[in-house]
């Protein structure tokens, strides 16, 4: 298990084997995640969630608005 410095992890989370917890990530108490999930920079995961075995790759949703913006440009590139 690897935890950033900067990761916040609650007291009663439940983190499995091999997980990778990235800077800036907050795990609340009632949080479990699973053997081999990596949780990169700046994820939030909150409530009574479970996270399942890997392969689960968890960005924040930053990175996924910037990666959907690219995507829309280069269709409106080739168009």
């Amino acid at each position: 298990m690897a935890i950033d410095p900067t990761a916040r992890v609650a007291d009663g989370a439940r983190i499995g084997e091999d997980v990778e917890i990235g800077p800036y990530c907050l795990v609340g108490p009632r949080v479990e995640i699973e053997r081999g999930v990596r949780l990169l920079g700046h994820v939030n995961v909150t409530g009574a969630t479970t996270i399942g075995e890997a392969p689960s790759f968890i960005h924040s949703p930053r990175s996924a608005r910037r990666r959907n913006r690219s995507i829309i440009a280069a269709a409106r590139r080739a168009s």
